[in-house]
């Protein structure tokens, strides 16, 4: 952003090759987006200040234009983080961690990149005052106030946020020759390039050591920092392999792709826009991660910045910057307008070259999962196959006396938590076989919806909920356990069943007294080994019990059993229905209610008013590595009991007497397949799949209904639909983007 110039004489040019991808996710990738690059400088992460909203928003406007990066500067200049102690970093600062994978998770949930840049020349910014410039000089010049920074900041955030899908690379400076001797600025002190030069190989090859697979860059403030083709003067390529290696010494401390930044100052000679990447004959891709996207850059047109770029063979274009936009700073606020046409450009014109498509989130440690959704389901002596995911070899049975298997058993019950159907276990002797499936001795996550009908607590009977016990009551096997009912008449008097946890090698654990009959609960239960108390009892959401536990959560002989233990039944089943059962071999640190696959958990109607939000999480964190990328549903019903949900759709009543139909805001991005469902009984559903292609709202299977755009909220379509189908209800698919 600032001028420096040199004379300097052009070597030959030697063609170097094209070089005009960045590998990401598996992909080859033009770095097709904008600089945020902060919305409180410096204080984004670590100052209670991260506006997740306004990163919401960003992100969803630059992926709803085609656009797939942007780049986010942290510390920046070291007066809100790292954590000081005088001269010490002593902390990545408290709280920052937790900011960043905050704003990280948010741009994975719109299909957005980041390369995160750690340090800003301003980090010897005079105006500053000596306490915060002393102390960034002696991270750039002492090399042992430089290892405290690398071990006990940098260090723990790249090893907390390692893999995060969303990270695209870490940039150690923005135009860190600002502060150097060689090229400084006199607003900032100064160091030698060499001390910068030890700075970057050092964090690159921290950064790597801890995440073999992150990729490193820093950004050079021009190509006069950058390339090897000028003659005289300071000019060179400080970041090449060799040179930061002779710098640091650190043997991983490389870079993966080079960042550059252009402004007017720097004329024709020195632009990206105007020599072809092979000019600079670099062996790494070049990224021109600043400039601005308003101007007529000397006869290169505001709107054909990114394509020219990448035409002239560089591998990617973020132009400086949202916040100008936002905030009206420095003239710059047409620029975001610009770089959004730019964005669109480049997606009509290489779609391919800049559609981030991140990896659908994995379910890693998902042992289990029924939804119960297998309707009609047919009864057959040895059983029936139930669970959704079952293997040929360890299949799940359904057991039931003979005279239950006509009975409609997978139908929602009044009140379920709507994951389309539920199972009933109407007989003490009917049971689910689920097979060898425990988690063991390490992490878990074991979670399920239950219902009690009926509870006849005599002769001591106890009603299994959830089973590996094999033998009698108590009897003892290492590694069973149980989740289930007691009581006494005076507890049914009372209003409620107790809910108990039993374990061969741990004392039995109440977990409820009050389990009230006819009414939904869901219980989790989750073992986290990297935790100090280890064991978390969840109902409804609330934390019930927090303690230590290391015994095995066995299958005992025969495995795990749902609704009854098959060797006493008669005394040991429930009366009742289950719903959305998962095992995990992974604990899921955010848990408190999980729900179905795809289908909303209408949490006013359903539960009443101790529960205050609606919304499904149908593609959740199953990895347990606190990253989303979900489906959401929202759900309603009829006229008359409209109910406002997580993305504003409502059923209305049509004007003029016709069709009723939902009124809805959504995003305005062709990428995004909407689906409309209409449904009687909530088992028998009529789908609508619906879109927007770039000009019009319609829906994609022909003579399907009605869809009126009836206002534009930004990115937004304030849309009216009328589906062909009718019913009571309704749900309304709205993906994240991909």
């Amino acid at each position: 952003m600032f001028c420096f110039l040199v004379f300097f004489f052009p070597r030959p040019v030697l063609d170097a090759g094209r070089m005009d991808r960045i590998q990401f996710n598996d992909q080859e990738l033009f770095i097709s987006g904008a600089n945020v690059a902060w919305i409180h400088f410096a204080r984004d992460i670590g100052a209670g200040m991260a506006d997740l909203d306004q990163f919401a928003g960003m992100f969803s406007e630059l992926r709803a234009n085609g656009g797939n990066t942007m780049r986010l500067w942290l510390h920046t200049d070291g007066r809100s983080t790292p954590h000081w102690d005088g001269s010490d970093v002593v902390g990545p600062g408290i709280g920052a961690i937790d900011d960043l994978r905050a704003i990280l998770d948010l741009a994975h949930r719109h299909n957005v990149s980041l390369i995160l840049c750690l340090w800003s020349f301003d980090m010897l910014r005079i105006s500053h005052g000596q306490t915060v410039t002393d102390r960034a000089h002696a991270i750039l010049t002492d090399p042992s106030k430089r290892q405290l920074y690398l071990d006990n900041a940098l260090m723990p955030m790249v090893e907390a946020l390692k893999g995060h899908p969303a990270i695209l690379a870490w940039e150690i400076f923005n135009e860190a020759e600002g502060m150097s001797e060689e090229f400084g600025w006199d607003f900032n002190r100064h160091v030698p390039m060499s001390d910068i030069q030890a700075f970057v190989n050092q964090a690159a090859g921290t950064i790597k050591t801890v995440d073999p697979d992150a990729k490193v860059t820093t950004g050079a403030w021009s190509f006069l920092a950058l390339s090897d083709i000028f003659e005289g003067g300071n000019a060179r390529n400080y970041y090449r392999d060799d040179r930061l290696l002779d710098a640091g010494g650190h043997r991983e401390g490389r870079l993966d792709f080079y960042t550059v930044h252009y402004y007017p100052w720097a004329g024709t000679e020195l632009s990206p826009f105007h020599n072809d990447f092979g000019h600079w004959e670099l062996d790494k891709p070049i990224v021109v991660a600043e400039f601005y996207a308003r101007l007529d850059l000397f006869g290169v047109a505001p709107g054909d910045l990114y394509e020219t770029l990448h035409e002239r063979g560089y591998a990617g274009a973020l132009a400086w910057q949202w916040v100008d936009h936002a905030q009206e700073r420095e003239g710059n606020e047409g620029s975001w307008p610009w770089m959004l046409e730019n964005m669109r450009t480049m997606r009509e014109k290489d779609p391919d070259a800049v559609r981030l498509i991140y990896p659908e989130t994995r379910e890693a440690g998902l042992r289990r999962h029924l939804t119960f959704d297998d309707y009609p389901m047919i009864w057959a002596p040895e059983g029936a196959v139930l669970l959704d995911h079952a293997e040929p070899d360890d299949p799940v049975f359904l057991a039931a006396p003979e005279e239950e298997r006509e009975l409609v058993r997978f139908r929602e019950p009044p009140g379920s938590p709507w994951t389309r159907s539920s199972v009933y276990f109407g007989d003490r002797t009917s049971r689910a076989e689920l097979g060898r499936v425990s988690p063991g001795e390490g992490p878990f996550t074991i979670a399920f919806w239950f219902r009690v009908d009926e509870f006849e607590p005599e002769n001591g009977a106890e009603g299994h909920i959830l089973s590996s016990e094999t033998g009698a009551a108590g009897s003892g096997g290492e590694g069973e356990w149980s989740v289930f009912l007691t009581g006494t008449p005076r507890d049914l008097a009372g209003g409620g069943v107790r809910l108990f946890l039993r374990q061969a090698e741990e004392p039995e654990l109440a977990i409820s007294d009050r389990i009230t009959l006819g009414q939904w609960y869901h219980l989790a239960l989750t073992r986290d080994e990297n935790a100090a108390m280890n064991f978390r009892i969840h109902l409804d959401g609330e934390l019930v019990y927090e303690g230590d536990n290391r015994s095995v959560f066995g299958d005992s002989e025969a495995g795990v059993f749902a609704g009854a233990r098959p060797t006493d039944p008669a005394s040991s089943g429930f009366v009742g229905w289950l719903d959305d059962l998962r095992i995990y071999s992974v604990a899921l640190p955010h848990l408190g209610r999980l729900w179905g696959d795809g289908y909303a958990l209408w949490a006013d109607e359903v539960f009443g008013v101790r529960y205050g939000t609606a919304g499904t999480r149908p593609r959740d964190d199953y990895a347990g590595d606190g990253f989303r990328n979900f489906e959401r549903y929202v759900f309603g019903v009829a006229p008359g009991n409209g109910v406002r949900g997580d993305a504003g759709a409502l059923w209305v009543s049509a004007p003029d007497g016709g069709s009723p139909g939902v009124r809805m805001a959504l995003r305005r991005d062709p990428s995004l397949d909407y689906v409309f469902e209409t449904s009687s009984d909530l088992v028998a559903w009529e789908v609508w799949p619906f879109g927007f292609d770039g000009t019009n709202w319609s829906f994609l299977n022909g003579e399907a209904g009605v869809l009126v755009e009836e206002g534009v909220e930004g990115a937004l379509s304030v849309l009216r639909a009328e589906p062909a189908g009718s019913g009571t209800f309704f749900r309304v698919k709205i993906p994240y983007p991909r």
